[in-house]
């Protein structure tokens, strides 16, 4: 398990000069991030009781620090769910906000709001392919088991 910043830097290449210099300002910033995203992660409870999967922990602390927002994962299961690992990245149109609106103008405030959460999810998905393409470009496996975006 990757359990700094600079191990990600090193094992990704995320960093140039994190090998010549360990007090660089941005590879400071990157490890406050990462801790962060740790600490978020690890205090996050499946309906209050179960923690995040410990096998996709690591994922999602690495997804929230490049500024995907994750509401939903799991690493797969053979007894339930899907199979194999998965992340629900996006950003949510809040319902109780659209459900106080006043009623005279509530159809044009939500479907703004709606469009500018559409915009957002447009954005971060285009984000999304461009890292996947580049990470399934740089290693030679069977396209049946490369990350996939759906």
């Amino acid at each position: 398990m990757i359990t700094s910043i600079e191990q990600f830097n090193k094992e990704t290449g995320t960093c140039p000069h994190v090998n010549f210099l360990n007090s660089c300002v941005a590879c400071q910033e990157k490890q406050r991030q990462w801790e962060d995203a740790t600490a978020e992660v690890e205090a996050i409870r499946d309906g209050t009781v179960y923690p995040v999967d410990s096998r996709i922990k690591e994922t999602q602390v690495a997804v929230q620090v490049m500024g995907f927002p994750v509401d939903a994962l799991s690493e797969g299961h053979l007894d339930h769910g899907l199979p194999y690992p998965w992340l629900h990245i996006g950003v949510h149109i809040p319902t109780e906000k659209l459900q106080s609106l006043p009623v005279p103008c509530a159809r044009e405030i939500a479907l703004a709001i709606m469009s500018n959460f559409v915009d957002q999810n447009k954005q971060l998905r285009e984000k999304l392919v461009t890292l996947v393409d580049e990470f399934n470009a740089q290693r030679d496996a069977d396209p049946n088991v490369q990350t996939k975006i759906a």
